[in-house]
């Protein structure tokens, strides 16, 4: 893990700690008598300087107070940052239960791994200010960075009083406030870039070196969610020596956060709130005879850990070119061209020293009580992302030339070799494929870094960082999407936004840019390739008809929507409306007619919850998209209407999928409205079409939803949002937002005020959403819906009103208590992994055929990264191993489990997933009975279902609702949260405050910010709009991007012909034999596409 602190106080106080791991005067440090950390200067800024070997601590606090001589330094200076990288637990309690020889091989093998991630912070992060303010930064490749190790954690108090320290290898890197840009020293910011992605790669980075160190080595490991452990060190065995990680576990459960959810500032004060000064009363060698007693206790033993033979094995591979290697290094990393060969060996043998001089090493006493003066890094005022503009390599700079991809070791010893050897480039190119899988699945476009460390967390024990992206740099797959830079906002040091640039590499795959073209070449050969349903007399006629029979008369875009579905000649048209604007009316007239012209309707929505517009639209039959796709054919089918409502939240895998299942004489309507809720699959199908006129389009935009409130703001409120006036529907929506005032429970801030924190936010807006609902009448309540956009407050309304209704006894206390299950947001990719599942999990998978299919639960004993295995525990205790790997993600679905969940009768609920018989996912109901374990609900549709409380149920509670849940219902007086944070947009407000029929209410802790806000869309990073995203418009590179997409065109194309021309049925081509052959073409194009790229990097282009 690396973190991330601003260094304070004297230097003599963060000397202090850092060389002799001791908070305070007096007290017994970790080393002894004149014993210090071990110690080394790294970065190219010190071999600027000369530094080298171990720390001098006076030079390390002038460097700290004054930065290097000639550099201007201001009244107050920022001292540095403190970049803490530590190895995964179970590697240090390896090396603390290893024999002194081959502890010293582990401990080098850490420091190699730590000055991997520190030279990509060198590389990658460091950055100079230039401009106004600081407004222009460039990354410079320069860094001074003093590197100190520590081998124990923080004290933990035990309930008894006592204070327990366990082992904990981690490295102190200081960088020093202070890098040269080729011209002179300037301070330094740190650019993390987006999600704070460099940091994550510094740390795999490591992490990879690392594992693949131990493999070779004979020990070996296996993948987990963060990174790897030793193979063979339990899960038990880790928690038994992880008291510090329980702590800080402790302190986010605290606050409704896992390690998985929270981000990397809240886990950084997390830590921040749980650190002890580290009392202690024990030296360094008492704490290791201990630990050894203690991993003995645990049965932890190095023997069983160690293969001798493997590492004789694996060392006899190296033979000579391993010394090649180490001297390619040296030159890499130290660039001493003046020294000779055999002092470099003698230097990189002697890289960590331990002092023997104390007065020369501590000459300041540390100040009593100042310990550890660490701080966030958005508090100590190196944190670029505030002021990036640029964050280019300086042209200038004597390391310009160098890649900022290449790993430290691996680096050199691809080019001692000449390149990956054929097994690592196959290891490289699958993790690659996993990554972009993964990645793929929720976005067209991503950043390139986030594939590198997704790639690289999948090649884990296997490859390296350098491996990772020097096959990356000819993988086929990946398309070039161009460089995009955006603004946003984020709190600065003073807790007020700020306007943050964030640049990043773009990238796509070919299959994600091929279905996009396919998509739109389908849809566009799909133009006037069939006869009208109806003349425009006869589609006049079953409009009046319809009219009458519904006893009103359509509006006249109602009207014109209706005509042209019934008179097109396309395969695909849409209905486009904005919320309110009588889709669902429209659509039933369209389906009356076309059933008395011999066709069959099929309703479709992305989800169960959004079926209930196609039942009032009377189709024949409605499924989700899901369960359509999943469907054969019959051969006496009738000619099908497909409509597929809510349109705008199906991505492009789905459409796709759903068009190839049209028959020749089908036709899609597209029903939905491309500004609400987007899709989370990845693409924009809806939004693509319509902006590139694939399509005909009827658009609906007179508001019908709020014609009968008295209330007259509430209709032009609707109507704006359907005129997209943006600026008009924000000003009206003012009136019905009610602010909150909101208590700080933070750390006092410099006036010693507590500062208000993201969760006292939260809990503001839901304490006053509790209160607005639970003021209304029951009469009231039962019209009320409450829609919120953030799990955490939905969460949170849901409990303060069951509190509030069993303390004023409108709701009995609880008679039941249930497991509730949440699903775990795995993709299907992550699906196959086994080192991404936690023990306690459980799988809901459907064993049986036909009537005797049943929903089974398995419980999830065992997560085995080496060999990719999950060991599972029936209902029945019975246990079986499955490979991870054969997993279909169609047929299992995965849940965290979290008991304590009460049950009261009369509680509003809503299914979570699709097993229950009688229910679907979506559905809600009040339970009526509960007894004998077995829970009684009414469904809101009428059906009656019994579930059995005695397994674990994905159920929540149904007071307060997703957005997502919400679209496409009415409801007369909603109540929608709103938060001015970084995930509000135009979309969010939209849909919550377009729900209404005769009232609305917004609870939000600060109206002006989520105003601005919403002023913008959320819109979906596609393929198709990559040039014109790009920073570049005319980058070359994108070239690549548009000929992928003009290829799927084509093939989108050829694909209606063959739709409306099948083959003919006495020559059937069998559905494997097919099968075969457009596997058999994937692979030709596969390889076609590699063989580009690859000639393209060949000729350096």
């Amino acid at each position: 893990m690396l973190t991330i602190k601003g260094l304070k106080g004297s230097a003599a106080s963060i000397a202090g700690y850092l060389t002799k791991n001791q908070e305070r005067a007096g007290e017994k440090g970790y080393y002894q008598k004149s014993e210090s950390a071990p110690s080394q200067w790294q970065g190219r800024g010190a071999e600027m300087l000369g530094l080298k070997g171990p720390i001098d601590a006076k030079t390390f606090m002038n460097l700290l107070e004054k930065g290097p001589e000639g550099m201007e330094v201001g009244e107050n200076r920022r001292k540095g940052v403190d970049l803490s990288w530590s190895v995964p637990k179970s590697v240090s309690m390896l090396i603390e239960a290893a024999p002194p020889e081959m502890r010293e091989r582990l401990l080098d093998l850490c420091r190699e791994a730590n000055a991997v991630g520190m030279q990509h912070i060198e590389d990658s992060v460091v950055t100079a200010r230039y401009g106004k303010g600081g407004a222009v930064t460039e990354k410079t490749g320069s860094a001074i960075m003093a590197t100190f190790q520590h081998d124990d954690a923080r004290p933990v108090k035990q309930e008894d009083g006592t204070i327990k320290i366990d082992m904990d290898i981690h490295f102190h890197n200081a960088l020093i406030n202070a890098t040269y840009d080729g011209k002179k020293w300037r301070s330094l910011d740190l650019d993390f870039g987006a999600l704070s992605v460099e940091q994550h790669l510094a740390d795999f980075k490591a992490k990879a070196f690392l594992a693949a160190g131990l493999e070779r080595m004979g020990i070996s490991t296996e993948k987990t969610k963060d990174g790897f452990e030793v193979a063979g060190i339990s899960r038990d065995q880790i928690l038994a020596f992880s008291d510090r990680s329980k702590e800080i576990e402790k302190s986010l459960a605290e606050k409704g956060l896992t390690r998985e959810t929270s981000t990397a500032a809240e886990r950084n004060v997390a830590n921040l709130d749980t650190r002890q000064n580290k009392l202690r009363d024990l030296s360094q060698e008492d704490l290791r005879w201990a630990w050894r007693e203690r991993l003995r206790d645990e049965g932890v033993e190095f023997s069983a850990l160690y293969d001798p033979e493997r590492d004789a094995r694996e060392n006899s591979k190296v033979g000579q070119e391993s010394t090649k290697v180490q001297e390619a290094f040296n030159r890499e990393r130290f660039n001493r061209s003046s020294t000779t060969e055999k002092e470099q060996d003698h230097e990189q043998q002697q890289r960590f020293f331990k002092h023997t001089t104390d007065d020369q090493l501590y000459p300041d006493h540390a100040e009593p009580g100042s310990g550890d003066r660490m701080q966030p890094l958005s508090s100590s005022g190196m944190d670029a992302s505030e002021r990036r503009q640029d964050s280019s390599l300086l042209p200038d700079h004597a390391q310009a030339d160098r890649s900022a991809y290449r790993d430290l070791r691996r680096g050199a010893a691809a080019a001692a070799d000449g390149g990956l050897t054929a097994e690592a480039e196959a290891k490289a190119r699958q993790a690659i494929d996993d990554a972009l899988d993964h990645l793929s699945e929720k976005d067209s476009l991503f950043n390139r870094r986030q594939l590198a460390l997704e790639a690289i967390k999948n090649g884990m024990g296997e490859v390296s960082g350098a491996d990772i992206e020097a096959a990356m740099a000819t993988h086929a797959r990946i398309v070039w999407a161009g460089e995009q830079t955006k603004t946003v906002e984020k709190a600065g040091k003073d807790g007020k936004p700020r306007a943050v640039m964030i640049r990043a590499e773009m990238v796509t795959t070919t299959e994600t840019v091929a279905r996009e073209g396919w998509i739109q070449g389908f849809c566009s050969e799909g133009k006037g390739k069939l006869a009208p349903l109806m003349s425009n007399a006869d589609a006049e006629k079953a409009v009046e008809k319809a009219e009458k029979a519904q006893g009103f008369k359509f509006a006249d875009d109602q009207k014109a929507a209706v005509i042209a579905t019934l008179t097109t000649e396309d395969r695909v048209s849409a209905m486009i409306g904005g919320a309110g604007t009588g889709k669902t009316t429209a659509m039933k007239s369209m389906v009356d007619a076309v059933r008395s012209m011999g066709y069959e309707t099929v309703g479709l929505t992305p989800s169960h919850g959004a079926r209930q517009e196609l039942l009032d639209a009377g189709t024949d039959k409605n499924v989700t998209t899901a369960s359509f796709l999943m469907q054969k054919a019959k051969d006496d089918q009738p000619p099908r209407l497909y409509i597929l409502d809510e349109a705008g939240m199906v991505g492009s895998k789905t459409m796709q999928d759903v068009l190839r299942k049209m028959g020749p004489q089908d036709r899609l309507l597209w029903s939905g409205d491309n500004d609400q809720m987007k899709p989370v699959e990845a693409g924009d199908p809806l939004q693509t079409a319509v902006d590139k006129g694939t399509v005909q389009a009827s658009h609906l935009t007179k508001v019908q939803r709020q014609a009968k409130a008295e209330d007259p703001d509430l209709l032009k409120l609707g109507q704006a949002w359907a005129d997209r006036d943006t600026e008009k529907a924000l000003d009206l929506v003012k009136k019905y937002i009610r602010e909150v005032p909101v208590e700080g429970t933070g750390k006092p801030d410099k006036d010693g005020a507590p500062k208000v924190t993201k969760e006292d936010r939260r809990q503001a807006i839901a304490t006053g959403t509790v209160n607005e609902y639970m003021g209304r009448s029951e009469k009231d309540r039962a019209r009320t819906m409450i829609i919120c956009p953030t799990n955490e407050v939905r969460g949170l309304v849901n409990t303060g009103i069951r509190g509030q209704l069993q303390e004023s006894g409108a709701l009995p206390s609880d008679v039941v208590s249930i497991t509730q299950l949440k699903k775990s947001d795995l993709t299907a990719t992550h699906m196959k992994q086994a080192h991404q599942y936690e023990p306690g999990q459980i799988m809901r998978t459907r064993e049986g055929k036909g009537a005797e299919a049943h929903s089974v639960d398995y419980e999830v004993i065992r997560a085995d990264g080496q060999h990719n295995k999950l060991t599972l525990k029936g209902a029945d205790g019975s246990e079986k191993t499955i490979d991870a790997s054969k997993i279909d993600p169609k047929k299992w679905q995965v849940f965290d489990q979290k008991p304590g969940m009460g049950l009261a009768v009369g509680e509003q609920i809503v299914i979570r997933d699709n097993s229950q018989k009688g229910a679907q996912n979506g559905d809600g109901g009040k339970i009526q009975s509960i007894q004998d374990g077995l829970i009684t609900l009414k469904m809101d549709r009428g059906q009656t279902v019994v579930l059995d409380g005695t397994k674990g149920l994905a159920l929540d509670y149904g007071y307060a609702r997703t957005v997502n849940d919400s679209q496409g219902k009415s409801v007369d007086l909603p109540i929608m949260t709103g938060e001015a944070s970084a995930g509000s947009s135009r979309n969010l407000l939209l849909v919550g405050t377009t729900r209404m029929r005769h009232g609305l209410t917004v609870i939000t802790d600060n109206a002006e910010g989520l105003l601005k806000r919403s002023q913008d869309f959320a819109d979906k990073n596609v393929a198709d709009q990559a040039r014109k995203n790009a920073d570049k418009a005319t980058d070359r590179r994108l070239d690549r991007l548009d000929s992928i997409l003009e290829k799927g065109k084509e093939h989108g194309a050829a694909d209606v012909e063959k739709q409306l021309h099948p083959a003919p049925e006495n020559a059937p081509e069998k559905a494997p034999e097919r099968e075969e052959k457009h596997e058999k073409e994937q692979e030709r194009q596969q390889q076609q596409l590699e063989q580009e790229r690859q000639r393209e990097h060949e000729l350096g282009r």
